[in-house]
């Protein structure tokens, strides 16, 4: 065999995969996604563990290398209006989960090998895939790689307060002390991170949903699934066993195309709307000067607080949430959280139920558009 034939099979062998090494510190991981693991028009579904918005799948696929419980991807090949593309990182793999893989047009699914399908952790840590000489490692409760899991902190902020991870994805806690351990989303880079998802409503796929099939949660624990709606039952336990003091609404609809991303400030004025979604308070928090806006925050609803709410049977009224009247439900004081929570009336609202609508007006649409999300955290 000359040169010339040595150099093109080897060309052809290594086009087969995709090599890569991510290090953050003393952490080095390498991942290979083979081409043979790739499913066109292929989705997989309930281990989505962050989203991205990227330029191409190249991009993608790094994001999944950097993220060290991501081991696939899926990627949808259609472009939004800035021209990117969503991309999902995900936990798991078609090979253990494999009725989880679903046709779908539009998304490319792409699988890295992963020594997590065939080594399992002792005492409930964490396989993460592509550390070590061994090809994986054991993450505990605490976030320490280690053969003996620990006793999870109680909130995203315990976990970052100790400095023990970086990086957006699941950690495990322990809210009431207990030893019965949830595993959750951490969001750990916006806004200093430390920041506990505690409601989601990412929507998949155009569809129509009846507010009856929600994901209301009246238990803290809801905070452990994929897609929840704390109830404000469930956030006054919360705030009872963590004592967060800071929530953060972030929402995004395709139709009209602006993120309304806002947090509530570390005062007495942000202390009041804390309370008030937490079901400690029935009186109405002002609006202004309890909240400040993320860096990718376009709303017009944060920029309109002098006429947020309704109270004493006016609007416009400069304060969060809505009062008791007939024309909501009866049920307002369990969903508030949700059900106008902000608005302008007739013009922007944040408000899931019968309707869902993030920095608009949309009480006569009835579908929902593939990509819009409404997320809350506490910290």
């Amino acid at each position: 065999m000359n040169s010339a034939t040595q150099i093109i099979l080897l060309l052809a062998v290594f086009s087969q995969f995709r090599f890569t090494n991510a290090c953050h510190g003393d952490d080095c991981r390498q991942l290979v996604f083979p081409a043979y693991l790739i499913r066109t028009g292929s989705r997989l579904f309930g281990h989505n563990v962050t989203i991205k918005l990227v330029r191409d799948i190249d991009e993608c696929e790094w994001h999944c290398y950097q993220h060290p419980c991501c081991v696939s991807i899926n990627f949808r090949t259609i472009a939004n209006t800035e021209k990117l593309h969503r991309c999902e990182l995900n936990n798991a793999t078609s090979k253990t989960f494999e009725n989880n893989l679903v046709p779908q047009k539009g998304f490319i699914y792409r699988e890295a090998e992963s020594a997590c399908e065939s080594n399992t952790c002792e005492n409930g840590a964490i396989c993460q895939s592509g550390y070590t000489d061994k090809g994986y490692r054991c993450v505990c409760h605490s976030c320490f790689a280690s053969s003996h899991a620990e006793r999870a902190p109680k909130s995203c902020k315990d976990i970052r307060d100790k400095g023990v991870c970086h990086g957006d994805g699941e950690y495990w806690i322990d809210p009431a002390n207990d030893g019965k351990h949830l595993k959750v989303f951490c969001d750990m880079t916006t806004d200093g991170g430390g920041w506990l998802l505690v409601s989601r409503l990412n929507i998949t796929h155009e569809t129509t949903v009846p507010s009856s099939q929600l994901p209301w949660e009246a238990s803290y624990c809801g905070i452990a699934n994929d897609q929840m709606l704390l109830k404000q039952t469930a956030m006054k336990e919360l705030r009872a066993l963590i004592n967060f003091t800071q929530l953060r609404f972030h929402c995004k609809k395709e139709d009209p195309g602006r993120t309304f991303h806002i947090a509530t400030v570390k005062n007495s004025s942000g202390e009041a709307v804390v309370r008030y979604f937490s079901g400690q308070t029935d009186v109405l928090p002002h609006a202004c000067d309890s909240f400040y806006k993320m860096s990718d925050d376009d709303s017009n609803l944060a920029n309109e607080c002098r006429s947020w709410g309704k109270d004493d049977g006016k609007y416009s009224v400069g304060k969060w949430g809505h009062e008791m009247d007939a024309a909501l439900e009866s049920d307002l004081n369990e969903t508030r959280l949700f059900n106008h929570a902000t608005f302008v009336k007739d013009k922007y609202h944040w408000l899931l139920g019968d309707r869902f609508e993030c920095d608009d007006d949309s009480r006569f649409q009835t579908t929902i558009s593939e990509d819009n999300f409404w997320e809350v955290f506490v910290r």
